[in-house]
């Protein structure tokens, strides 16, 4: 009953919702109120038709729509609520997925087959670009287990859900959880916590809990290690834009960019909190050699005083500064 309820929160909460709808509805029937503009309307038929053709616009897209039938591009794959599918789905259901042992602590050997098995490729359920990740991170009233913040295998799913999905202030957030509200510190999107370096994330996994103790702690350890690598290893155009970065986050992502053998774009678009320091080491980090194979870096404040440091790195290894991602288009 959580899980539906939160799923219907995060819908209600992305963009073309209801509430986007009502919104799109009082403003285009706002400017009718008015009794001069109605009678303008009245003597001159382009205006009135100005008017009549704006109502199916604003309120198709907003609802992710052209003239309220018409898919826009990038509609799929869950960018407006209504693409979210109606039909059937696929839950992994970390638990309760996952073979667990008996009362006995015991499982038989096509339950140890399986859960190998399904273990193995755990991390890809979570770090898939086009999956979306809901953490029940809140416990229901009156519930004594161990907080969700302090557990293990939940700090493991979280983390890799974040290495490379879309972040963007107009879709579904792939991460989704009701600890983190949306349009936090006038951020449109969500704050993502940012990639880890294996090193640092062990280190944080050795101060959670396990129900297995320290054999567990190496496993999901070792799992995290294998997930970012394969994913940052693979992906050509990082996406952490609208994530509410500053200083520490673009630091902690400059670190793990040695893994981003294959990178050709990094977006780092509305992350105005972002300051001279973290952009120095980005800076030192590209100049490095890190992400090797990066032509283009979008970002709109690099080319302030604070982002000099960058320019010069990217001027050494040739890569080019966009500030906006509508360049990327551009030949």
């Amino acid at each position: 009953v959580r899980f539906v309820d939160q799923v219907r929160r995060e819908r209600q909460l992305c963009p073309g919702g209801p509430a986007d709808t009502c919104l799109a509805c009082g403003t285009w029937l706002c400017p009718l109120a008015d009794a001069s503009i109605r009678e303008q309307t009245r003597a001159e038929r382009g205006l009135a038709a100005f008017y009549l053709v704006c109502c199916p616009l604003a309120i198709g897209c907003s609802q992710g729509c052209a003239c309220g039938c018409v898919p826009l591009a990038g509609q799929g794959f869950g960018r407006s609520w209504r693409a979210f599918p109606d039909g059937e789905v696929a839950v992994f259901y970390d638990f309760a997925s996952l073979m667990q042992k008996d009362k006995r602590g015991e499982r038989t050997a096509i339950e140890r087959e399986t859960f190998s098995a399904a273990l193995d490729k755990v991390g890809s359920w979570y770090a898939h670009r086009l999956t979306t990740t809901f953490s029940m991170s809140t416990l229901p009233e009156g519930c004594d287990a161990t907080p969700y913040a302090d557990r293990g295998w939940p700090t493991f799913e979280r983390a890799v859900s974040g290495l490379i999905k879309p972040s963007d202030a107009l879709s579904w957030r792939r991460v989704a959880d009701p600890a983190v509200v949306r349009n936090a510190d006038n951020n449109p999107g969500a704050y993502r916590e940012p990639p880890l370096h294996p090193r640092e994330f062990a280190a944080q996994l050795a101060r959670r809990v396990f129900s297995e103790g320290e054999s567990d702690c190496m496993l999901v350890a070792s799992l995290y290690a294998e997930t970012l690598i394969g994913a940052l290893g693979g992906m050509k155009h990082l996406e952490f834009q609208f994530c509410g970065w500053g200083n520490e986050e673009l630091e902690k992502l400059a670190e793990v960019l040695i893994f981003a053998e294959t990178a050709v774009t990094l977006n780092l678009l509305s992350n105005p909190k972002i300051g001279a320091r973290g952009l120095g080491a980005l800076a030192a980090i590209l100049a490095a050699g890190a992400a090797s194979n990066l032509r283009k870096l979008i970002y709109e404040y690099a080319h302030e005083s604070k982002g000099n440091l960058l320019r010069a790195a990217c001027e050494g290894r040739g890569i080019q500064i966009l500030t906006s991602a509508r360049q990327l288009q551009q030949p």
